[in-house]
């Protein structure tokens, strides 16, 4: 198998990992099948996944963004930011891997370096960089 088809391969898994963790949670419009297959596909060009989706009737949106790379036949997350944001698109939680923060709001060191939230409050705390992670996050929030 060439490199370029295994990492078609690699980046198809992976968007069809996050369709099951959006879909199995979430009652998304229904645009949302086509609009994610147009993310795919651009994925696949640049190793770059964006997708903004209303994931609720409150018209609550994800923003997904991850960028990727390839080594050692494996996907890693080169860096990202999920983004929980409200009817008028202001931000309620968000994480990212940027590595600006190395303690969380009580000053102890994030657990998973450089993988933090901000949580509603604006403070920053520990995340595990998961995607899963954030959106058991955004469904906390949102039943409350």
């Amino acid at each position: 198998m060439s490199h370029d088809s295994l990492l078609e391969k690699l980046i198809l898994n992976h968007c069809w990992q996050t369709y099951e963790i959006l879909y199995s949670n979430f009652t998304p419009a229904a645009r949302f099948s086509s609009e994610f297959l147009s993310a795919v596909e651009l994925a696949l060009v640049t190793n770059l996944f964006q997708l903004s989706i209303e994931i609720d009737a409150a018209k609550h949106v994800l923003h997904i963004r991850e960028e990727w790379k390839s080594e050692d036949y494996k996907l890693t997350v080169l860096s990202y930011s999920y983004n929980l944001l409200d009817k008028d698109k202001h931000t309620i939680i968000r994480a990212d891997s940027l590595p600006h923060h190395k303690v969380d709001y009580k000053g102890h060191p994030l657990a998973y370096f450089p993988h933090h939230i901000h949580d509603r409050k604006g403070r920053i705390c520990s995340f595990s960089g998961n995607l899963h992670d954030f959106v058991m996050k955004c469904l906390d929030i949102l039943s409350v």
